[in-house]
């Protein structure tokens, strides 16, 4: 992944202390001067003599450490980042909002910059942001700086930087989404790559991230369609008649027919739920709940339940057959009996909040 960082975010720290990440200082590449004693920051204004092969040469390392799968930090050239566009990159963009001027100016004058450069940042700052206005910009908050939006670990990149199309950075660890959720490293997503859900054509909801060499899809919630009427409660998110609603009072009728009255209504509406419903999950649907590792112990999970298998395959659980076994489906229509389904499993969601069973183990 490419990023071309604004001057001020924190590009050079993050190259310092930050595992996984190369930050090709374009001054190293542009300027012949020997400044190996001067501070980085002071040096990169006092450059004179330039390299005959520049940009062509930063340009060429950046997209060689790209292509080898890095995470690369770049100055914001407007003719490099096109150049690399050209190459077929994707490049995410990395700036302070407009009215932060003072804040950045700020910091300039704090990490050892020179009057000259503070003053050039200062005359130039409206005309630098005209010139990514096109870009799908990636906004940094006040006192925000470029490693607090990075999927970091224990100061390290979880994986390589990738950016989603709602424009956050991601990376992929075993198959789990991460990213930042304020200053905490969270899971929000798994990547896509199963038949995903099975019964009465459930839907999935995702969005697609990109390292520019490839594109992922990640689901980020599921819908998930009932099969009893306990199994939808007040305060679910659901989806009926093409909008999304959330439940303020739900009334069972009898097991398959709920009397619910959404947020907003003054009256109840009588719904099957296996045919007008979908519960829509957005809790981190990608952390499992449980692993099981036997046939009885899937049994004896309910109805809607949902589970990956150890070939990384999705089902959920439909209504039981003529000898009493759980039949396990999935979209592209095929299914198998418990007995069948490779173990151990993982329990990714269950239609209610059940007791776990003793013999059944968490999973971090």
């Amino acid at each position: 992944m490419i990023i071309a960082a604004w001057p001020g975010t924190g590009k050079t720290w993050a190259g310092k202390n930050i595992q996984g990440i190369t930050d090709l200082e374009s001054g190293d590449f542009k300027w012949a001067d020997d400044m190996t004693s001067v501070d980085p920051e002071a040096r990169k204004s006092m450059r004179t003599v330039m390299r005959p092969d520049w940009p062509d040469n930063y340009i060429d390392a950046i997209w060689d450490a790209h292509m080898d799968g890095q995470t690369v930090l770049m100055a914001m050239h407007p003719q490099v980042r096109q150049a690399l566009r050209d190459r077929g990159a994707a490049i995410a963009v990395v700036a302070p909002h407009r009215d932060a001027k003072a804040e950045y100016l700020n910091r300039y004058v704090s990490r050892g910059n020179t009057r000259e450069n503070v003053a050039h940042m200062s005359a130039h700052w409206d005309e630098y942001m005209d010139m990514i206005e096109d870009d799908a910009v990636i906004r940094l908050d006040k006192w925000q700086v470029l490693s607090d939006i990075l999927p970091v670990r224990d100061g390290r990149l979880v994986g390589e930087v990738m950016v989603g199309d709602d424009q956050r950075f991601y990376a992929v660890e075993n198959g789990v989404l991460w990213a930042m959720e304020g200053r905490t490293l969270t899971a929000v997503g798994r990547v896509d790559d199963t038949s995903a859900y099975s019964r009465n054509r459930p839907t999935r909801r995702g969005i697609t991230i990109t390292n520019g060499r490839q594109a992922i899809h990640v689901r980020t919630s599921y819908w998930v369609r009932p099969v009893r009427a306990d199994q939808v409660k007040p305060g679910d998110e659901v989806r009926w008649t093409g909008l999304n609603r959330t439940i303020a009072e739900a009334k069972v009728l009898d097991a398959e027919s709920i009397g619910i009255r959404f947020n907003g209504a003054g009256y109840h509406v009588p719904l099957h739920v296996s045919h007008q419903l979908d519960v829509i999950l957005t809790e981190e649907p990608a952390r499992p709940v449980w692993a099981i590792s036997t046939p009885e112990e899937a049994e004896r999970l309910p109805h809607g339940a949902v589970i990956l298998d150890d070939h990384q395959s999705v089902y959920q659980r439909d209504e039981e057959d003529v000898d009493a076994l759980a039949s396990w489906g999935t979209t592209d229509g095929s299914g198998a009996f418990s007995q069948d389904l490779s173990y151990p499993v993982t329990v990714l969601w269950t239609p209610s909040s059940p007791t776990e069973p003793t013999s059944m183990k968490e999973v971090p």
